[in-house]
């Protein structure tokens, strides 16, 4: 096993990563653990392959409304930062796939 830890947004927001997986699914089965260190949410995950492909992080606060634009399977934890003053939830989305479910969206 080989663990590796990425940063996540501190804040609401949509940011991109590079991970060592095939799919959002497989990427989501290998996150081991979510927590904020040195005042920084970090996911760490299990390295599976060297491929690396482009995902993105999508963070939400508590109250914060995305309608059907993120799935329940796409979430992969929540974290309490600012000593408790934020609570910040985390999607791991395939890249291309939201990107045609935000643009089905805007042609409705």
């Amino acid at each position: 096993m080989l663990i590796h830890k990425e940063a996540l947004p501190n804040n609401t927001g949509i940011v991109p990563v590079k991970l060592p997986f095939e799919s959002g699914k497989e990427a989501r089965e290998n996150i081991l653990h979510l927590e904020v260190q040195f005042n920084t949410p970090c996911m760490w995950f299990n390295v599976v392959r060297e491929v690396q492909k482009e995902f993105l992080i999508v963070c939400i606060g508590t109250g914060h409304d995305w309608e059907d634009k993120l799935l329940r399977e796409e979430y992969i934890g929540s974290l309490v930062v600012a000593e408790g003053f934020y609570v910040w939830h985390y999607f791991l989305v395939d890249k291309e796939k939201f990107e045609k479910r935000l643009g089905s969206k805007d042609e409705n």
